[in-house]
C-alpha cells in the first residue's frame, strides 16, 4: 500500500525496520498518561513480533501507519485503524501516538487523522469509523474533533488508570451521505 501525502505529514505503512524507535516510545511511560492502555515495557523482541502482527494486517483489516513528517521524513509516531469489517462498513480507530517529543498540538496528529480517515472510508467503502479516549483527554478530543469526529457517548467510570476510575468517551465519524 502506497504513502498518503497531506501538507505537514505522510503516512507510510508500519515496518519492522520501525521496531528500536517504537520500541523506545512504548518504554516511555509519560506517553502513556493521557492513553487509555496501561503501559507494561515491552522487550525489543516483544515491539518485533507485534510489528510483523501490525505488518502482515495492514490492507486487509487494518491500516497500521507510520507518521512523518514530509519535511525531512522523520517518523514521529503511529497511527491505527483496526477491525475494519467489511459486511458492515465499519472500523475502530484504534489511535495515534504520537512518540517524538515536540510534535503534539502542533496539527501533526490532525492532520494525520484526516488522512487516514480519508483513505480508509474510500478504500474499504466504510460509512463509520468510530474510537474511545480518556474523557479528560482534552487535545486530543478537541482533535478528534477538528477532523469531523463527534462523541457519541460517555462511558462513566468504565477504565481503571494509575488505580483510580475513569471516564470513556466513545466518538464517532460517519462518511458523507451521497444524498
Amino acid at each position: 500500500m502506497s504513502e498518503l501525502r497531506g501538507e505537514v505529514v505522510f503516512l507510510r505503512p508500519l515496518a519492522i525496520d520501525d521496531a528500536e524507535r517504537v520500541n523506545g516510545w512504548h518504554n516511555d511511560a509519560s506517553l502513556y498518561e493521557t492513553l487509555l492502555g496501561d503501559m507494561y515495557g515491552p522487550t525489543m523482541d516483544e515491539t518485533r513480533a507485534w510489528l510483523a502482527m501490525r505488518c502482515a494486517a495492514h490492507g486487509i483489516d487494518e491500516l497500521n501507519y507510520a507518521v512523518c513528517l514530509r519535511d525531512g521524513g522523520e517518523h514521529v509516531g503511529n497511527l491505527y485503524i483496526q477491525d475494519i469489517d467489511r459486511a458492515s462498513k465499519v472500523a475502530k480507530y484504534q489511535g495515534i501516538f504520537l512518540g517524538a517529543p515536540g510534535h503534539r498540538s502542533r496539527g501533526v496528529g490532525r492532520e494525520a487523522t484526516a488522512l487516514a480517515i480519508d483513505h480508509a472510508m474510500r478504500e474499504f467503502g466504510l460509512q463509520r469509523i468510530w474510537g474511545d479516549m480518556l474523557a479528560d483527554n482534552a487535545p486530543s478530543l478537541r482533535a478528534m474533533e477538528a477532523v469531523g469526529f463527534r462523541v457519541v457517548d460517555r462511558l462513566p467510570a468504565n477504565v481503571t488508570k494509575d488505580g483510580r476510575p475513569r471516564d470513556v468517551i466513545r466518538f464517532a465519524i460517519t462518511a458523507p451521505s451521497e444524498d
